[in-house]
């Protein structure tokens, strides 16, 4: 553990890391937003790995490789697919946001559904994304746990105030160059410290794990399969995903990033399972994570330097993911707030001209007050929720579970003619009762049967309908 001084200091240079990217220039209103839709490869791969293979998901991959083995890389392999298969979709996606006009995940719904469906379905993607807030606020107590000789709770604060500094400042762009700076730091520490620790003695040592651990099955087959089928099927559906290709400068652009993403992250999966089989093969008792995580720290680490460096790339992988999730929930939140679609629609009327109008720069001024103070409620309640349920791998099999429940209708909406509104709220109301009934009995298992149900009453009312309107078509005919 890091003592006082060192804690200090070490707090003083996070701070100046992390804020370095404010004073590199002004940031205008359409950076702040989107970026000014000019992101490129190296930015947008940046920050896609930077927040998926950091935060409560490295905590957590952790955990369970030291609970189910190598499903850690099971859910690897899910996401590398899944990335490449974002990859595909990501032409018709950026289409679909530019050519309706709508900048967001939910105002694409909105546009595709109507208004009634898109206001459900920012509601219950509002908790979702707060879950998978509250698990980078979860990890961050963790580091406190394990690194610091202080309260979780005021790492927790000092955290959130950086957040929310660099994200109201200068948005998205502030999101993007800090998780340049974040993801450097947490592959310097993976190569060049927890990857020689790791392999320091002969890697066959693993082949004393139980087979169940060696073939993923430890948490049970249904789970094991179901996270290779569906664990990375969420990035169909992610907000900051769909943020990320609409900033892109071009098709190909997103189409290079994500794939180069999902060829980069498997590594990551890997590395976090060894370190989890590994904490099991030492036998670590664990209580929770962070005795998993301290377990494994007094195992390869000695020197208060190095146990320094390693906390920094925690803490860089855990505020790199949550800035994202808060430009992403404060962007969808704002985009779907009723009394801003006037303002709204004079800044899409607008956004690509000089920014002289009166109106567009009091419209832009109503909508960075309202973005600001949407970020201090989500990361208050986010961090609120956070202290109350520390359990953070139920937190992210329940996020990822309703998640994958939108795939079917979001899907449809893009390579359907015409999305039919009916089978999508019979998806989701399916979906997430599917779910409610089955967490009890199949716990992390659920998001099988809640997707299956999600997509057979999509297809089944999709048929339906269109059956319906081809007979309807035949009568007049005759």
């Amino acid at each position: 553990m890091i003592d006082s001084r060192d804690s200090v200091m070490f707090v003083f240079l996070l701070l100046f890391i992390f804020c370095v990217p404010l004073f590199l220039r002004k940031v205008s209103f359409v950076e702040k937003i989107n970026n000014n839709k000019n992101t490129s490869v190296v930015l947008m791969t940046s920050s896609l790995l930077a927040t998926y293979v950091g935060g409560g998901l490295l905590a957590g991959i952790i955990f369970f490789g030291y609970q189910g083995g190598a499903v850690g890389v099971w859910i690897g392999l899910s996401y590398s697919f899944f990335f490449f298969a974002l990859g595909f979709l990501a032409p018709g996606i950026r289409g679909a946001l530019r050519n309706r006009g709508v900048g967001s995940f939910v105002k694409f719904v909105e546009d595709a559904y109507g208004r009634r469906i898109s206001q459900m379905v920012g509601g219950v993607y509002l908790i979702i994304f707060i879950l998978f807030l509250c698990a980078q606020f979860i990890a961050l107590r963790l580091v406190s746990d394990v690194f610091f000789d202080f309260s979780g709770v005021y790492l927790i604060l000092l955290c959130s105030m950086i957040i929310l500094v660099y994200t109201c400042l200068s948005g998205f762009r502030g999101v993007l160059l800090t998780d340049l700076v974040q993801l450097i730091v947490l592959v310097s520490v993976i190569v060049f410290l927890l990857v020689p620790a790791l392999f320091e003695e002969d890697f066959i040592r693993f082949s004393n794990l139980p087979e169940s651990y060696l073939l993923g099955t430890e948490m049970g087959v249904v789970f094991a399969v179901g996270s290779l089928l569906f664990a990375g099927m969420s990035l169909l559906v992610r907000i900051d995903a769909w943020d990320r290709i609409h900033s892109s400068k071009d098709a190909k652009t997103a189409r290079i990033s994500l794939c180069l993403t999902g060829f980069l992250i498997l590594p990551f999966f890997v590395v976090y399972s060894l370190l989890g089989m590994d904490a099991k093969l030492l036998g670590i008792g664990v209580a929770d994570e962070a005795t998993l995580l301290e377990g494994l720290l007094n195992r390869y680490f000695t020197s208060q330097l190095l146990v320094l460096c390693v906390a920094g790339s925690f803490l860089a992988a855990i505020i790199s993911s949550a800035d994202s999730l808060v430009h992403s929930l404060v962007l969808n939140y704002i985009h779907n707030k009723e009394s801003l679609r006037v303002h709204w629609d004079i800044i899409d009327g607008e956004l690509d001209c000089a920014e002289t109008s009166s109106k567009v720069k009091v419209s832009q001024t109503v909508i960075n007050r309202e973005y600001c103070l949407s970020a201090f409620a989500i990361v208050f309640v986010a961090s609120s929720v956070s202290v109350l349920f520390p359990d953070i791998v139920s937190i992210i099999v329940v996020a990822t579970s309703l998640l994958v429940i939108f795939v079917p209708m979001t899907v449809g909406a893009l390579i359907l003619p015409k999305a039919n509104g009916r089978a999508a709220i019979a998806s989701l109301a399916g979906g997430i009762g599917a779910f409610v009934v089955a967490y009890p009995f199949m716990n992390n298992s659920s998001f099988v049967p809640a997707f299956a149900v999600s997509l057979t009453a999509y297809g089944l009312v999709h048929v339906r309908a269109r059956g319906r309107k081809i007979g309807d078509a035949s009568k007049l005919k005759d």
